[in-house]
């Protein structure tokens, strides 16, 4: 079960990764 949590934590920081380049690419500079 450990496991699966730390994987998962890994999934979800990748996801906020790639939203926050998507994010500062979409962003006017």
């Amino acid at each position: 079960m450990e496991i699966f949590q730390r994987r998962t934590n890994c999934l979800m920081n990748c996801l906020c990764l790639v939203w926050f380049l998507m994010y500062m690419c979409t962003m006017p500079i």
